[in-house]
């Protein structure tokens, strides 16, 4: 089983970026949205 971390904007690009490495019977395990870029913790963007 491979295990791999991918950063996208959207879960259709999760899903297309993972079945073109991995597979169409590949599974996304977790998945959570994470805030970037920003000052001192402000002005940050969730991807």
């Amino acid at each position: 089983m491979k295990v791999k971390k991918y950063m996208v904007t959207s879960m259709a690009e999760a899903r297309a970026q993972i079945q073109a490495e991995l597979g169409h019977d590949a599974v996304i395990l977790h998945s959570k949205e994470v805030e970037t870029g920003g000052f001192l913790g402000f002005l940050q963007k969730r991807n």
